[in-house]
């Protein structure tokens, strides 16, 4: 959920309504709350913007701020309470409504969350990303999420990105995959090449780069923010602004491994990646990934915005596309508000 650019904007709208004009004070409190929030410091973050709100309880600014950071401690009812009290002040605020939506998609609450995206639909038609939730809680499947929802979220996301993951979310993917790679490749083996899909901050990159000597390691990133920090690394050769199937698709380069993770999640219907990840293998090569499970089926997109994928839905295509042999292994991929998100390590070989 982009709960940080929502928040951001609030500045934006604050200029598009008629109201009590903010006060250069305000400006500046909201940017040190801002910064809090970057540095994980959610207690100073929360008291600068109560403070705006002490001395304009109108503040769009603040209530929007005050609701997504609830949003991120999982106080979904504090933070619909401070949606409604925006609302009442700025009812075609689309941005309130798509940050309802999901608060209620994140309780399971699927008729309460659709009302509100098509609340928010009306007021923006065209926007692919509320489009797109809506289908998730209205449980109709497409076959991947929109470009444009990719790179804003993970735009958006890239400067508290490590942070949140890591220590929040418990995510340890990158390194499960590496593990699991070195399972089959002897660690600190040479290896030609490297490709890692939705490279973001790099750290599947760092991770593989512990295990292996790797001679050249190529990043792909759709989100121009994340290349940023996965730049600073200073670990791979050559890093490209690209979305991964239409890199795959444009490229003539062979590589010995292909990574991806928390990148196929993004991707309902794999078909066309595994073909197009097969013909970049060279002979002998491998393709690992992680998803999140689903019990039956092919992949189901879900009201968080994400893909489930069945085992046996990824068995059969990588049959079909020619791999030889897979490996497959359960894991807890991070925590979303108090849960686990299940879902399996999958390695491929051309």
């Amino acid at each position: 959920m982009k709960l940080k650019k929502i928040w951001q904007s609030g500045w934006q709208w604050l200029n598009e309504f008629d109201i009590k004009p903010a006060r250069p004070v305000f400006k500046e409190l909201l940017a040190r709350s801002d910064a809090a929030m970057v540095a994980g410091d959610v207690v100073q973050a929360e008291r600068l913007l109560r403070e705006i709100l002490d001395n304009n309880h109108q503040n769009y600014a603040a209530l929007l701020g005050l609701a997504c950071l609830n949003m991120k401690l999982g106080r979904l009812q504090t933070a619909r309470k401070f949606i409604q009290q925006a609302l009442k002040y700025y009812p075609d605020a689309y941005k309130l409504y798509e940050l309802q939506g999901y608060s209620y998609a994140v309780e399971s609450d699927l008729l309460a969350s659709a009302a509100a995206y098509q609340k928010a639909l009306k007021l923006y038609p065209d926007c692919v990303s509320i489009q797109h939730l809506l289908n998730g809680v209205q449980q109709k499947t497409t076959a991947t999420a929109p470009i444009d929802y990719i790179r804003d979220l993970f735009d958006d996301y890239a400067e508290v990105f490590e942070r949140d993951l890591l220590i929040a979310l418990n995510y340890r993917s990158f390194a499960d995959l590496a593990a699991l790679i070195t399972e089959v490749i002897s660690p600190r083996s040479s290896i030609d090449s490297v490709l890692d899909l939705g490279c973001g901050t790099g750290l599947l990159g760092q991770a593989l780069k512990d295990q292996f000597q790797i001679r050249h390691l190529v990043g792909v990133d759709l989100a121009s923010n994340m290349l940023v920090k996965s730049r600073a690394r200073n670990i791979y050769n050559t890093l490209y602004n690209a979305e991964l199937l239409q890199h795959l698709q444009n490229s003539n380069d062979l590589y010995d491994v292909i990574g991806a993770t928390d990148v196929l999640t993004y991707i309902g219907d794999l078909a066309a990646t595994f073909a197009e990840s097969y013909k970049s293998l060279n002979p002998g090569g491998f393709l690992g990934f992680t998803v999140e499970s689903l019990d039956s089926g092919s992949f189901k997109l879900m009201p968080t915005g994400r893909y489930k994928h069945a085992l046996s839905y990824l068995a059969a295509l990588s049959s079909r596309s020619g791999f030889s042999k897979i490996w497959t292994k359960p894991i807890d991929l991070r925590k979303e508000y108090g849960n686990i998100v299940a879902g399996y390590l999958v390695l491929l070989q051309k």
